[in-house]
């Protein structure tokens, strides 16, 4: 697993969470087994083994530095992510507003303080692609599931036995939306089957957020989907080291 910008080099050894599947009797829905593969984007190069004798304080700076140029310091409270105060707790309300939203209408486009300090904003439709392929975009996505699936396995194991059953509930919804709203308002060249997996990866783990929120207060993935309501494209995530997220990562918009 790599930590660090698309293109970099940042190795990361046997520090990643084991995905908690044996609290089911079956395998969890919306945990992927593994990100496509890692496309290059043209950045300044580095190089950093996490979790072995070659890490040093100095590197995860540089790594800092490197994440929030041009953006800020990392936000240190989770909650100060939010844009939307108020959740719902239906998934059929997400759904809803999902079906009505300008999809993709604003990419590329900013209002008076939409940005902020916790966002890296992308510039083209190829600079979206390339983060949404990213290993690290699909560790940060996965690790928001494994997140909110171990509190409900702590704290509230009869009620996270159904998770796999929500899944199954929002698959109808979720195809609806590919092939409909999301496949008409994609370009051409992008709508491929690998940017729209990981818009249904975050649509199914926003929808069960929604479903658990009144038992965990947890808002990791809905946060990224937010700005599909806004009419931008979630197109991936940061986080330097595993330690940091969900608390130090940044999302990165188009």
């Amino acid at each position: 697993m790599a930590f660090g910008w698309p293109g970099q080099s940042l190795r990361c050894h046997g520090v990643a969470k084991q995905q908690p599947t044996r609290f089911l009797t079956t395998r969890a829905r919306g945990i992927e087994d593994s990100a496509p593969a890692t496309q290059t984007l043209q950045t300044t190069q580095a190089t950093c083994l996490v979790g072995s004798a070659g890490a040093t304080s100095r590197d995860w700076d540089f790594l800092l530095t490197i994440a929030t140029a041009g953006t800020g310091p990392v936000p240190t409270k989770l909650s100060s992510r939010g844009t939307d105060p108020m959740m719902p707790t239906d998934w059929h309300e997400l759904h809803k507003m999902l079906t009505q939203c300008p999809w993709f209408a604003n990419v590329g486009q900013w209002k008076e303080g939409e940005a902020s300090k916790q966002v890296r904003r992308m510039d083209s439709w190829s600079d979206a692609q390339i983060w949404a392929k990213a290993e690290i975009s699909w560790w940060c996505v996965n690790e928001a599931s494994n997140v909110l699936r171990e509190f409900l396995h702590t704290h509230h194991n009869k009620q996270y036995q159904d998770w796999n059953r929500h899944f199954d509930a929002f698959d109808p919804a979720i195809k609806e939306l590919i092939n409909g709203p999301i496949k008409a308002a994609l370009p051409p060249k992008v709508g491929t089957p690998a940017i729209k997996k990981w818009i249904r990866s975050h649509l199914g783990r926003a929808y069960v957020e929604c479903v658990y929120f009144p038992l965990s207060n947890m808002r990791l993935v809905y946060d990224q989907v937010e700005w599909f309501l806004k009419g931008h494209f979630p197109c991936g995530w940061f986080v330097a080291k595993p330690s940091a997220f969900p608390e130090h990562a940044m999302t990165v918009v188009y």
